[in-house]
């Protein structure tokens, strides 16, 4: 993650929290997270701004959606140990 780790983190928290929760079995799938927004390319997500979320864990654009994909996989604080 080349951007701020704890921007970073905390925006992982969010959008996996309702998985974590228990509401749904994949944070893709819950209705009111934009989760899917930062991955989809489809014109009704052009009111978020993704550009800086998405430049965290890379700065080539054809790379960011796949490794945001993969940052939100890892597990709470796994990005901090291999920084550190």
């Amino acid at each position: 993650m080349e951007g701020d780790t704890s921007l970073a983190e905390l925006v992982r928290y969010i959008h996996r929290n309702p998985q974590e929760a228990g509401l749904v079995e994949r944070c893709d799938h819950y209705e009111w997270s934009s989760y899917r927004g930062y991955l989809s390319y489809a014109k009704d997500w052009r009111w978020l701004h993704k550009e800086p979320v998405l430049a965290m864990p890379s700065e080539y654009k054809n790379r960011q959606r796949g490794a945001y994909r993969e940052f939100m996989l890892k597990e709470e604080g796994e990005e901090l140990a291999e920084l550190f």
